[in-house]
């Protein structure tokens, strides 16, 4: 598979025109941040802060969410540096530890908090592998948060925890 071959599809899928962001704008424009943050060697501190106000805002979640996840397990299936590994991980923890969501969003009827763990429920085979990797003490420990928020059954989160024991630093290591 070529490099970032999964992300460049997930990033050219005409939905981000037609989504609409959580800055008011369509969230096409989301793109060219997600491909930037895909490509990262390195995850710098803060570096999701570019996506607070489209994605996210502290403990609430925007309409792109769902979207946005979707696009986290893309990068986390393809060939990309660890950086990014991490950063979308964290990501993904991030939205999915959002337990508000916008008032219009509500009133059509839509559980945008439900539907984002629905998009991550089947990904947890993924995270788990993450976790199991060794690319990254920093992904793993993220990863295995996500799967706990998603309440993945009690003795495989067990399993898990005791063979990557030596990757599930806790955060203040890093």
């Amino acid at each position: 598979m070529a490099e970032m071959e999964l992300v460049r599809a997930e990033l050219s899928d005409p939905s981000w025109e037609e989504l609409p962001c959580g800055c008011g704008r369509p969230a096409s424009h989301l793109r060219e941040i997600l491909a930037d943050l895909a490509s990262r060697e390195v995850r710098e501190l803060n570096v999701l802060d570019d996506l607070e106000g489209h994605v996210y805002f502290p403990s609430s979640i925007l309409a792109p969410a769902r979207r946005v996840i979707e696009f986290c397990f893309a990068v986390l299936a393809d060939d990309v540096p660890i950086g990014a590994r991490e950063i979308f991980t964290e990501l993904l923890l991030t939205i999915l530890s959002g337990e508000g969501q916008p008032v219009e969003i509500i009133e059509s009827g839509r559980d945008l908090v439900g539907e984002c763990f629905e998009a991550a429920t089947p990904g947890t085979w993924l995270l788990s592998r993450e976790v199991i990797s060794s690319k990254s003490i920093i992904s793993a420990r993220f990863a295995f948060d996500v799967l706990s928020i998603l309440n993945e059954e009690p003795l495989r989160l067990a399993n898990l925890q005791r063979i990557a024991a030596d990757r599930l630093q806790p955060y203040e290591e890093y």
